[in-house]
C-alpha cells in the first residue's frame, strides 16, 4: 500500500522494503489499534537503514 502512495507523489524510491533499498521505519510493540498509544513507546526508530 505505501508503494502505491508513494508512486503517486512521483516518489519511487520510497514505500518498498527490498533489498538494496534503504529503508526508514519506526518499531513499536502492540496491535494496530494500540498503535497511536504507543508511538509515544518506540523500541527502534531506522533512519536510511541504520
Amino acid at each position: 500500500a505505501s508503494d502505491n502512495g508513494a508512486r503517486f507523489f512521483g516518489m519511487e524510491n520510497l514505500g518498498v522494503l527490498a533489498v538494496g533499498q534503504k529503508a526508514t521505519f519506526l518499531v513499536a510493540r502492540g496491535t494496530v489499534q494500540q498503535l497511536p498509544r504507543k508511538l509515544a513507546y518506540l523500541e527502534s526508530v531506522y533512519v536510511d537503514g541504520t
